[in-house]
């Protein structure tokens, strides 16, 4: 019995040891990478109501690479509520303009001022407010309009879509998913209410890494990676061949409606709403148009095409991830925008102060 006791507290010291020494190298690790980048830490930090949400008082000055390999300065900067732009909500010659959006609004790979939103900024006579987040859902986006039009009350508010909204809007979605599936804890919109789940099938570990293990996060990341190469099966392959006859998409294209018709009775009758996609996979692309018109958005088609038909042309658009946009990328959305805000409004109402 001595025998298998000592046997037992030296296995579990063993691994107690393991765990320790590999904590404090990640831990390590991160802080050189983060330091040697020239961040002062990670880009996005759990949030109790949120799930979560960008880093407060975040700061990237280094250098990124672009898709073809070209290195760039960025100097990538939010503010104490995880703002990329906080204009002045005081403001009353201005027409004060809301952008809302995930990882493309976030834009961690652009600086401030070449932003899609800092660059209407500068050419247009607008006061802006800038909120995005990587991961985040319609859900998180309207949590954030709630909380702060009341202060900013801006005339304008425009919000960026991503065709994986639909999945990180839907619990079974998100779970089913291996590419737009963060593992982090979210709030869900459904019948009863806002939820609030981790989408794996093994939650308390995923959430326990999230907050409390560097060690284990990188574990189970790797485990994550590995198990999508050996099986590269995923939700999204299912929706882009049933579309709406598969149940849990249609239930995400209900909630998203949903959350679309809240953020529109959320604001004032005077609020001028917009909506455009990052990309136009489809049925996604399709779903958003419609939704957008049946509740009196106004979509902004054609966004996501101009990229790709400038990197048709031979024009890098991307960043080093091949996915969000570069500064260029950024620049061809601020225009088609600018195009189109000017198309709609009567002169004056956007005076431009520095033509292009």
């Amino acid at each position: 019995m001595k025998k298998y006791s000592f046997k037992t507290i030296t296995i579990i010291l063993t691994f107690i040891l393991i765990f320790v020494m590999g904590e404090i190298l990640t831990r390590g690790y991160y802080f050189l990478k983060y330091t040697n980048l020239g961040s002062n830490g990670p880009s996005i930090i759990l949030d109790e109501e949120l799930g979560f949400s960008p880093a407060p008082n975040y700061v990237f000055d280094g250098e990124k690479l672009d898709i073809i390999g070209i290195r760039y300065s960025v100097k990538c900067t939010t503010d104490r509520n995880g703002f990329r732009i906080f204009g002045n909500p005081q403001e009353t010659i201005k027409k004060k303009v809301l952008f809302l959006g995930d990882s493309f609004t976030h834009a961690e790979d652009v600086s401030d001022e070449k932003t899609y939103f800092g660059i209407l900024k500068r050419d247009l006579s607008i006061e802006t407010f800038a909120f995005g987040c990587k991961g985040y859902g319609t859900l998180q986006e309207y949590m954030i309009l709630d909380k702060w039009l009341d202060r900013i009350r801006p005339e304008i508010i425009i919000i960026q879509f991503c065709s994986n909204d639909f999945i990180n809007n839907d619990y079974e979605l998100e779970l089913r998913s291996k590419c737009h599936n963060n593992g982090m804890r979210r709030p869900y919109l459904t019948n009863n209410g806002i939820i609030y789940k981790n989408p794996n099938n093994f939650p308390t570990i995923r959430n326990f890494a999230n907050k409390y293990s560097r060690f284990f996060y990188v574990i189970i990341s790797f485990i994550d990676r590995l198990n999508a190469t050996l099986d590269p099966g995923t939700v999204e392959n299912i929706i882009e061949d049933q579309g709406l006859r598969y149940l849990y998409y249609k239930e995400s294209v209900e909630i998203t409606d949903l959350l679309i018709k809240k953020i529109k009775l959320r604001t004032q009758s005077t609020t001028s709403i917009y909506a455009f996609s990052a990309d136009h996979t489809m049925p996604y692309y399709e779903e958003f148009k419609r939704i957008s018109k049946e509740n009196g958005i106004n979509f902004i088609d054609g966004i996501p095409q101009l990229i790709e038909n400038s990197e048709k042309q031979g024009i890098p658009t991307r960043t080093g991830d091949r996915v969000h946009w570069s500064e260029t990328g950024h620049q061809i959305v601020a225009f088609t925008l600018q195009e189109y805000l000017k198309s709609h409004y009567k002169v004056g109402y956007f005076p431009i102060i520095n033509k292009r």
